[in-house]
């Protein structure tokens, strides 16, 4: 009997709930990420598991710069990668 686990690329991102603008200036691990389009708006958008002083958390962004890196790093296989996060003017990206 086949599991689903064995077949299944999805991947569920869990962890505790945080506001992204939270995490600036900090150092991180994105562990995963997920793209979809908000349940709010209905933009682009990216769920981002990642950890931050051993603790894993998810959060989501709407940045087209941050979307940007994390295509690319998602991409080219770099995940788990470190970052921080960082406020640019009028836009979020990754350092």
């Amino acid at each position: 009997m086949n599991k689903f686990n064995d077949f299944s690329d999805e991947k569920f991102l869990t962890g505790q709930n945080i506001k992204f603008e939270d995490v600036f200036g900090a150092e991180i691990i994105v562990q995963g990420v997920h793209f979809g389009d908000s349940k709010h708006n209905g933009k682009p958008a990216a769920k981002i598991q990642f950890i931050k002083d051993g603790i894993t958390y998810i959060s989501w962004t709407q940045s087209a710069p941050m979307l940007r890196q994390l295509h690319d790093a998602v991409r080219k296989n770099m995940l788990p990668f470190s970052t921080t996060p960082t406020k640019e003017n009028a836009y979020y990206t990754f350092t």
